[in-house]
């Protein structure tokens, strides 16, 4: 390419401007230092160009599209998509495919997701037809996105996984970052964000400077250790992207923070997360699960709030794991504020710190497995005006019915151990059929019912560090051996993790995912003759 370039470089001929352009467009995908991203003005005066020049001024915009995509820019990338129509009309089919594809972003990014579906299925099958290997893949990835978007996790899924197969068995470096991006995004998206770390965390030293952005928000989301997606941006400047991934780090921090800065922390964040689908609706969603003030995104947020039901909506799950160590003494997930006027809601566990009252009283977590006294508080809690019936309460706290000659002795033995743990806190009161909470202050319960097992914990350390033993599992997470002996066993016998034999150890993997780590050939550092090329106007 460097070659090319010099020799594009001695000449003033529209098509030669055009090449160059396309070249250092390809080039921005690669590495920042060498960048050249055309304007749209500066790509527009090629419209009433040769066929020559178009061509080329077709995959310039193709590549800018793609680096603008990978900025979080929306408008830069439907303003690229409005050229791409006019320079490839009258050209050949490449050009038209290419042409086609960024129109179908455009779509995506206007919200349109089940146009874009229609879009891509039909860009698929022409470029199958024209052997575009490409165009193939970055064609499903984004009828991956726009699937997650209709809320068809499902399908999302299992086009994202063939993207990801093709891309690599084509050896396709870009096509292939991208594919396993959206293959990390939709495995969140199906409650597997442990595969999701796994995935990211292979793709760490390969991805060039422009796809960490996008790489690191997606490893956030997933639950990934926010301290270690900062550094990776240093070498990225201060574009929308960047700006995105640390407003996210920094609101978490803030929101993880006692006594922080509430409406300062949620205006940084809405201000410095652009729109740009899929980043502003996880950001929608993520501020709606820590502070109940925000209008939620869905009606699954919603229910989840509101305690009609325990599921946290599936593109939130990873953020329900707390971190490594055993500093906390708590490990719940997520929390009920009961307020003194009796208003109550359901937090993910980031938010406590933003949202509770200083003078609240606390519900201790107990240490018991299933955690019932925490679960009656949090079920009357969050009934309206803390008051239902006592057979509804019980089955709430327990999972099944209530029959009066098995179960009375049982929940009246809870109730009184709830009332001890309450003490001077609060009071439950019966009054016939029904149990009342009663409260002058407000309360804070941790609610085991939006529950994080060991077994999680252990599964999202064996995604993000590659591979531990029990001993490294117990140290890093704070548990005993024999906790994390048992957790390891188990996800062993699911299948969720291989053991393997090191030396005198034993070391457990995670495995089941379409995504392997890339080859050498990927690795950025590997990438020959970039360190030849001479920076010039473009």
């Amino acid at each position: 390419m460097g070659s090319a370039l010099r020799a594009l470089g001695g000449s003033h001929e529209p098509e030669a401007r055009a090449w160059t352009l396309a070249l250092r467009s390809r080039l921005a995908l690669l590495e920042p230092r060498f960048a050249c991203v055309p304007t749209v003005d500066r790509l527009r005066t090629f419209v009433a160009g040769t066929a020559e020049a178009r061509r080329a001024a077709m995959r310039a915009v193709a590549d800018a599209q793609r680096r603008a995509l990978l900025d979080f820019d929306a408008a830069e990338a439907q303003d690229l998509a409005d050229l791409g129509d006019r320079l490839a009309a009258g050209l050949g089919a490449h050009e038209q495919l290419l042409a086609q594809l960024c129109a179908a972003w455009s779509r995506y990014l206007k919200g349109a997701a089940r146009e874009c579906v229609a879009r891509c299925s039909q860009i698929c099958r022409d470029a199958m037809h024209d052997k575009v290997a490409a165009i193939v893949v970055e064609s499903q990835a984004l009828h991956a996105l726009a699937a997650l978007e209709l809320d068809s996790p499902g399908e999302a899924l299992a086009i994202a996984r063939q993207a990801s197969l093709a891309a690599r068995s084509e050896g396709l470096p870009q096509p292939e970052f991208l594919a396993h991006l959206v293959l990390a995004r939709a495995r969140r998206h199906a409650r597997q964000s442990h595969l999701s770390l796994r995935i990211i965390e292979g793709l760490r030293s390969v991805v060039p400077v422009p796809w960490l952005a996008l790489s690191n928000w997606e490893w956030i989301m997933a639950g990934g250790d926010v301290d270690r997606a900062e550094p990776d941006l240093e070498s990225l400047g201060e574009g929308s992207g960047v700006r995105a991934v640390r407003a996210l780090a920094g609101f978490l921090r803030a929101a993880a923070s006692p006594g922080g800065p509430r409406n300062d922390a949620l205006q940084r964040f809405s201000l410095d997360v652009p729109r740009f689908q899929p980043v502003s609706r996880d950001a929608a969603m993520l501020m709606a699960a820590l502070d109940p003030s925000v209008v939620a995104s869905s009606a699954d947020l919603e229910a989840w709030r509101n305690g009609h039901s325990a599921l946290l909506p599936s593109a939130l799950d990873g953020l329900r794991l707390r971190g490594e160590g055993g500093a906390s003494k708590e490990s719940a997930a997520a929390y009920v504020i009961r307020y003194a006027d009796r208003r109550a809601t359901r937090v993910l566990h980031w938010g406590l710190a933003l949202v509770a009252p200083p003078d609240a009283f606390r519900v201790p977590q107990s240490h018991r497995s299933q955690g019932r006294v925490e679960t009656l508080i949090s079920v009357l809690a969050l009934a309206a005006e803390g008051r239902m019936k006592a057979a509804d309460c019980f089955a709430a706290t327990y999972g099944f019915p209530f029959v009066l000659e098995i179960h009375r002795g049982v929940f009246d033995v809870l109730i009184h151990r709830t009332r001890i743990v309450l003490g001077d806190g609060a009071r439950i009161l019966r009054d016939g059929d029904y149990l009342e909470l009663v409260s002058a202050r407000s309360l804070v319960i941790p609610d085991p019912r939006v529950s994080q097992r060991t077994a999680d914990r252990v599964l999202r350390l064996l995604a993000e560090r590659g591979a531990a033993n029990a001993k490294d599992v117990a140290r890093r997470l704070g548990i005993s051996l024999r906790a994390a002996q048992g957790a390891l066993s188990e996800l062993s016998t699911q299948g969720a993790c291989e053991p393997q034999k090191q030396g005198r150890s034993v070391a457990y993997l995670v495995e089941g995912t379409a995504f392997s780590d890339v080859t050498a050939r990927s690795r950025r550092s590997q990438f020959a003759g970039l360190g030849e090329l001479e920076l010039s106007s473009g």
